[in-house]
């Protein structure tokens, strides 16, 4: 078979890597990545798997040195990689790859020998794998701690050019592939008749339905079996929205309660209505766990509506998802021009739009999206900040004027108008980036920006998990 690994998104890639000659695609588990595309979800595992395709999984924090690497270490992420496979609808018996990312020598291998007992205690219901060195690889084989090896494409490291007991093994590419960039996944090949490291989904674990009046009022502080069946409802949507999940421990802790929030923030109750944001979970907010677990629909159609035919950010969201006056004008703006297809002419950063933007502040070719911003406000005929083509600018003078700034969407909801403002770079540097919220839905920011693509165009980011925010400013 012939496949792929990558730690890009790849759901709408599905089709064309069939047509390709794909047979498999490789992903990635995670619990602390920073990089929320970097792990599978099961919305693109589905689509991967109707594609035809079939599906394998590497679990990966850091594991780049020695520190990353003790038997503790090694349950908690055997745990985490255990729950999360059902989320997706990975079957059980089907196995997990537990990368060990860097040339690991002897002085290393016992760290990474406990590791992997660990994750053979916690990972009952899946073989582990292991990606690596051909050292790695032969020592935990040897060891009987792995089931399957993925020979990593580092053909410099330990033991690899002589290693031939392997089930898959990864090169570099320089090509792109479908929507994949050149530098952006590598060629896996295979070997030998076990494909068990590989799999088609299974059906995912029904949600059991209880008494709701029966379940305990949990706040933070609260243990035991009560907070992990809250923390296993809160990993459904969590796992839907594309956000990191969380731990279920039983332990009702700071990561729980900003989950409740945000949960709370991003969904309505049984009855159709906004829910109290408080981190308390009582019968509404049991009942609404229990419906999105359950993919049931909510009890009211989403509001924005409109033609179906036409995109979202082509139109404006109706009145029921609030925004200022103010906000909503400077946001018409930006849906006009998005609606007649403003954006980048003959090169990148290029065009009479591009220059229209920036001013004359700076020479295009250059950045373009706070300019974007500050024309749509100065186009809604009010201009609360001085024209700027800085990202971080627009931040820091609302800051300095006194307008409303926040930078937890799932505390304070996102809506129409708001400005949010992203870091690039480095949080404490000098680049960001810069765009309006067009509404916020089901868990999900959708905004308008410049500069993210050629064109002025709607983009989506999970609320929870909100990746490189400064924050959001309100007109």
């Amino acid at each position: 078979m012939q496949g792929l690994s990558t730690s890009r998104r790849c759901t709408r890639s599905a089709e064309c890597f069939r047509q390709q000659g794909i047979d498999f695609v490789i992903r990635y588990y995670s619990e602390r990545t920073r990089l929320p595309e970097k792990v599978l979800t099961p919305g693109e595992a589905q689509a991967l798997n109707a594609a035809g395709l079939k599906l394998a999984v590497v679990y990966q924090d850091r594991a780049r040195k020695p520190a990353d690497f003790s038997k503790t270490l090694g349950k908690r992420n055997g745990a985490f990689a255990g729950q999360y496979a059902r989320e997706v609808g990975q079957p059980e018996g089907s196995a997990i790859f537990f990368a060990v990312d860097y040339d690991a020598g002897p002085g290393d291998l016992n760290k990474i020998i406990a590791y992997f007992k660990g994750v053979k205690e916690a990972l009952t219901n899946h073989p582990a794998g292991v990606y690596g060195s051909g050292y790695i690889c032969k020592k935990l084989r040897k060891e009987g701690l792995v089931s399957h090896t993925w020979l990593a494409a580092s053909t410099g490291w330990r033991g690899s050019a002589d290693y031939t007991n392997w089930n898959v093994k990864q090169a570099l590419t320089d090509q792109p592939l479908c929507a994949l960039p050149a530098q952006g996944w590598e060629a896996c090949d295979t070997q030998g008749q076990d494909t068990s490291w590989c799999f088609d989904l299974g059906v995912p674990p029904a949600v059991e339905q209880p008494d709701i009046d029966a379940l305990p009022v949990l706040r933070k502080g609260d243990k035991g079996k009560h907070v992990k069946r809250l923390q296993r409802l809160l990993n459904r949507w969590l796992a839907g929205e594309g956000s990191l999940l969380l731990l279920e421990d039983g332990d009702f802790g700071k990561k729980t309660r900003r989950a409740v929030r945000a949960f709370q923030a991003s969904n309505v109750d049984d009855f159709g209505r906004p829910m109290e944001v408080d981190g308390l979970v009582g019968g509404l907010t049991w009942g609404a766990l229990f419906r999105i677990a359950g993919a049931q629909p909510d009890p009211t159609a989403p509001p924005l509506g409109g033609d179906p035919t036409s995109p979202w950010w082509k139109r404006m969201p109706d009145a029921a998802f609030g925004g200022s006056a103010r906000g909503r004008a400077a946001l018409e703006a930006a849906v006009g021009e998005a609606a007649r297809g403003a954006g980048e002419v003959g090169g990148n950063n290029m065009g009479p739009d591009v220059d229209k933007y920036l001013n004359d502040i700076v020479e295009p070719p250059n950045n373009w999206c706070a300019g974007f911003v500050s024309w749509c406000l100065r186009e809604s005929g009010s201009m609360p900040i001085d024209y700027t083509v800085g990202a971080r600018d627009v931040l820091n003078q609302a800051r300095r004027r006194g307008l409303t700034t926040f930078n937890d969407p799932a505390a304070a909801r996102p809506l129409p108008g708001d400005i949010v403002v992203w870091w690039r770079g480095s949080p404490n540097g000098w680049r960001g980036h810069i765009g309006f919220v067009h509404h916020t839905e089901h868990g999900r920011v959708f905004t308008i920006e410049g500069n993210k693509s050629s064109r002025v165009e709607g983009f989506d980011y999970p609320v929870v998990g909100m990746q490189r925010l400064l924050g959001f400013v309100r007109l």
